[in-house]
């Protein structure tokens, strides 16, 4: 293994690169991209690294590449991404740490699966990640990645890291909501969350939403100590005088802080805030700029989310759920009117015979232990032990078991099992259970209701035919892959003839009905010829023909349709003649785009041999 090996940075000179990275003007003032240039630039000259790259998660599962400054070639916007279920070590790391210090990454075995497809193909040799988070939630990572023998990474390596990596999370989020090239002026005074800049322990300058926060005037602000604005005491019953030093002299030191506070209005009431704080220097005078949102709301929502919980919690404890507990060798001791209830069983029938596995199909229970004997690398016996082998780690056990009950009925239940320790040792194992027999209805017919709701979305409810929402999604998709194959593709609008006579003669009823056996005659010839039926609303109908394979046989459907709507109609022994009108539309010749296509003038296909118009 080859030996890693330090870095000369040290601490000094890469804090002074910081509060230099933190005066580029470029940095707020530019659009987005020009302020990741910037950063990533900075990373790479005073990391001494060959690639630096920002990396943002989509989901929990992909992790895609942004922007990517690799030596020579400069910062490019490159096609890479990584997939938690092929690297799940490295996943696992970015969402629970903030700074990956891989000085070999080709052996550390949070980065040992990247060897192959990333590391090695690039000479990568050590990793460097920081990652971005934003209310708690990691959404993004920064990759310094050094090419050469393996590079040990300093404390003052990572500590920088994490400051860029959060001063990265700052410019995403101001970026994601302005996205505009304003001037950091416009970005100061309109945004929502208060943000005032303190020096000395003075308000020097603040937005306005800091003075419409504290209910006061610039003048009023600026007049009074910070402290002024602060709740006596904090939540945690610290007084805040004290307890404010633990955030502010770290901040002063460079280190972003980022905590909750109880603030005061100028006339006293009191609110909740999050808070963060971030030093920088301003012709060489250090100032904390303060970024205050006020989190009220949230914290009352949040009291009710616990008042509910806590419900919950109460009802779950006082319903009847299935509680057996057993000893090391998973014989039953106890067994409560729950398990009872749920298995038919009665106590004494159980305690000191039976183990919880006389209650498990026996199938289950083997293959259970075959995947726990590959996942622990040990030989997991079918039976109990396919139960407790997790809990004996310390590990979570909660899965849905079929139980089998003492007249023979099975049913699905969720079983949760837990390890019983006194003194620190393992003494049994807890089994809670829960039938899951109505959940699972349940949610059958909750995604029955949701099928029918996305089906009512996109089709007309007279007809069943698709209606012209959805006509506008296939005609995109079907427009691109047309124009992909260089295919021909032809739009169809059908306009009844006479049908508000119908409607007013004969009733809307009748109209209904004549709707609907009409959708039904055209469905069926357009379906033969491989093209879709579309209600537009009222009596307008649409027909989408893709892979036409010429005018020809556009002109025969359209003729067809023609016919049809033509012929008599019989609603409720009424004979009814209609005719209408089609217009045509054919992709690419009079329309290039799903949008021309539909609003493309229609070619009239209303006599006995039209004639498409020469192109």
């Amino acid at each position: 293994m080859t030996q890693a090996l330090p870095h000369p940075n040290n601490g000094k000179s890469l804090h002074t690169a910081y509060i230099q990275l933190l005066k580029e003007e470029n940095l707020w003032q530019g659009d987005m991209e020009t302020s990741l240039r910037v950063v990533l630039n900075h990373c790479a000259e005073h990391l001494q690294v060959q690639r630096v790259g920002l990396w943002r998660f989509s989901g929990n599962d992909r992790l895609c590449c942004q922007l990517l400054r690799d030596g020579h070639l400069g910062v490019r916007d490159p096609a890479l991404e990584v997939l938690a279920r092929d690297h799940q070590p490295y996943f696992t790391a970015m969402f629970n740490e903030r700074i990956l210090a891989a000085h070999d990454a080709l052996t550390a075995p949070e980065t040992a699966t990247l060897r192959a497809i990333y590391l090695e193909p690039l000479g990568v040799t050590s990793l460097l990640d920081a990652t971005l988070r934003q209310a708690g939630k990691t959404i993004g990572v920064l990759c310094m990645e050094h090419v050469g023998p393996p590079r040990t990474w300093s404390t003052a390596e990572q500590n920088y890291a994490v400051s860029v990596a959060d001063l990265l999370t700052q410019l995403l989020a101001v970026h994601a909501l302005y996205r505009t090239e304003e001037r950091f002026r416009k970005v100061f005074d309109s945004t929502t969350d208060a943000i005032f800049v303190m020096q000395n322990n003075r308000m020097v300058e603040c937005n306005n939403a800091s003075l419409q926060l504290y209910g006061c005037s610039f003048e009023e602000f600026a007049r009074h100590p910070p402290k002024r604005f602060w709740a006596e005491y904090q939540p945690d019953g610290s007084l805040s005088i004290t307890k404010v030093r633990h955030y502010v002299q770290p901040a002063l030191e460079g280190v972003p802080q980022r905590f909750e506070w109880r603030q005061r209005r100028f006339d006293g009431s009191e609110f909740d805030t999050e808070v963060c704080l971030t030093r920088i220097e301003l012709e060489q005078i250090p100032y904390l700029v303060a970024c205050v949102r006020d989190i009220t709301e949230r914290k009352q929502n949040q009291a009710k989310i616990q008042q509910l919980l806590a419900l919950q919690q109460a009802i779950f404890d006082g319903a009847n759920y299935s509680i057996v507990a057993t000893g090391l060798d998973g014989v039953i001791l106890s067994f409560n009117r729950g398990a009872e209830q749920l298995l038919g069983y009665a106590q004494e029938e159980v305690i000191n015979k039976l183990t919880p596995a006389h209650f498990h199909d026996e199938d289950e229970l083997y293959w259970r232990s075959i995947e726990l004997s590959d996942e622990l690398a040990q030989t997991v016996a079918p039976g109990i032990a396919a139960m407790t082998a997790n809990p004996t780690l310390n590990r979570t056990e909660e899965r849905e078991w079929t139980y089998i009950r003492k007249d023979g009925t099975r049913m699905p239940a969720l079983v949760s099992v837990t390890a019983l320790r006194q003194g620190g040792q393992l003494s049994g194992f807890l089994f809670i259970a829960s039938d899951m027999t109505e959940r699972k209805r349940a949610n059958e017919q909750l995604l029955s209701s949701k099928r029918e709701m996305e089906f009512r979305a996109n089709h007309d409810e007279l007809t069943g035919l698709p209606n012209r929402s959805r006509l506008h999604e296939i005609a995109r998709d079907a427009i691109a892959s047309a124009q992909m194959r260089r295919q021909k593709l032809a739009l169809m609008l059908i306009d009844l003839d006479r049908f508000k006579e119908v409607n007013d003669t004969l009733g809307h009823t009748i109209g209904d009905k004549l709707l609907q056996k009409i959708a039904h005659q055209l469905d069926r010839i357009l379906s033969a010829r491989g093209a879709q039926l579309y209600r537009l609303g009222g009596d307008e109908f649409a027909v989408l023909m893709p892979n036409a394979l010429d005018d020809d046989e556009i002109l025969s459907l359209a003729t067809a349709i023609h016919n049809n709507l033509r012929s008599p109609t019989q609603v409720e022994d009424i004979s009814l003649e209609l005719g209408g009108s089609v217009g045509i539309s054919i992709f690419p010749a009079t329309a290039t785009t799903a949008t021309r296509c539909c609003a493309a003038p229609m070619w009239p296909c209303t006599r006995p041999n039209p004639k498409l118009p020469a192109r």
